[in-house]
């Protein structure tokens, strides 16, 4: 569950903020052409680098990736991945060092294709839904969007956008799962799709979105309640010792105490991070599981089911919870947690922040580390 990009709502933002400026611009501009302020800089700029920032961080871990998506469905008669250093140097033996790499192709163009997507999706919903609004509502000086419109187009956005790149994600964990050794081998991302669509159907592209989509709705809800309520703890504790030394005649700062907390929000995102994912995670051992089944002649690199040689199938969420637990008890849920969380979420975002940093200083763009 990969989709901690918070693009779709500073583009929402950006989008209304844009479009509600030029309308008070033709109303209030009257005066010569010179005293008109300069249009907004545009940020493709900004957008390339994070896209090579990107490219470069999901390089850096794609053998951790790798080695979650075999822990998460190995079949637990053969195990042949146990654990980190034991599953590298496995995937080394047996794959070669570009075997390290495999399904590292088709995540990146996942994850650059939803990025790209809720872009777009989200300029048009927020553009042609503040038209509509201004043409009801004529006349009318400072208008005010109802609060539920934004997080609607959020929703809106990261449904088209999932909806479109899921097969991609499908893809990513077919080819990360086979080896050398492998039954039958997708020689690409093209080849992967066409030949899943021609033998299991289009549906096939989509086994497993149930699951992620609800792992990422709790995961993204978990990390705003985790974070919120640090927040929320954090502020009343603030004010509750600024009243308690105001009562006893000595002045506080609160502004300052405030900001020595800021300085120290990335941590509370990652321990946010860490929360969700621990919650979440259950959700994506079993979208992955999932999307390994009905994959023919399969039953040597994926899970089984109970003594039976044959690649287990599940009806759905429900049914792949049960078999799992009953197969192989409830840790199989958190298979691969500790390269999924330990390893590669915190590297990740270390990697991807350097780059982005290093990029934007290189190029002479101005670093802002709130929104980068």
């Amino acid at each position: 569950m990969e989709l901690e990009n918070s693009d779709g709502r500073d583009t929402v933002k950006e989008t209304v903020d844009l479009i509600r400026g030029r309308r008070r611009k033709v109303k209030k501009l009257v005066g010569p052409p010179l005293s008109r302020p300069p249009p907004p800089k545009r940020r493709r700029g900004n957008r390339k680098v994070s896209a090579v920032a990107l490219g470069v961080s999901a390089t850096a871990v794609a053998p951790l990736r790798r080695l979650e998506i075999l822990l998460q469905v190995q079949n637990s008669t053969n195990i042949k991945y146990k654990d980190i250093i034991q599953g590298l140097k496995h995937m080394r033996r047996t794959d070669g060092f570009r075997g390290l790499f495999k399904g590292n192709g088709a995540y990146i163009a996942y994850a650059m294709s939803f990025s790209t997507i809720s872009i777009v999706v989200a300029h048009s919903l927020a553009r042609t839904i503040w038209r509509h609004w201004l043409q009801q509502q004529p006349g009318e000086e400072n208008l005010k969007l109802p609060v539920l419109l934004v997080p609607g187009i959020r929703a809106c956005t990261l449904t088209i956008a999932m909806a479109a790149t899921y097969p991609m994600d499908m893809v990513q964990g077919r080819l990360s799962v086979q080896t050398g050794k492998s039954p039958y081998q997708y020689r690409g991302i093209y080849h992967a799709l066409s030949t899943i669509s021609r033998e299991e159907g289009t549906r096939a592209l989509y086994k497993g979105c149930l699951p992620f989509t609800i792992g990422l709705v709790v995961q993204m809800g978990m990390n705003i309640a985790v974070i919120e309520s640090i927040r929320i703890s954090t502020e009343r504790v603030v004010i509750g010792r600024y009243i308690e030394l105001k009562s006893k005649g000595i002045n506080s700062e609160v502004h300052e105490e405030m900001a020595a907390i800021k300085k120290k929000l990335p941590y509370f995102q990652d321990f946010a991070s860490v929360v969700s994912h621990t919650f979440a995670y259950p959700f994506n051992v079993i979208h992955r599981r999932m999307q390994m089944g009905g994959w023919k002649n399969s039953s040597s690199i994926v899970a089984c089911d109970g003594n039976n040689k044959a690649a287990i199938e599940f009806t759905g969420m429900c049914d792949a919870f049960k078999k799992t637990i009953r197969n192989e008890g409830f840790k199989a849920l958190y298979k691969g947690f500790v390269p999924n969380l330990l390893v590669k979420v915190l590297p990740i975002s270390i990697v991807g922040s350097v780059v982005h940093r290093g990029l934007m200083e290189g190029l002479g763009v101005e670093v802002n580390i709130n929104k980068p």
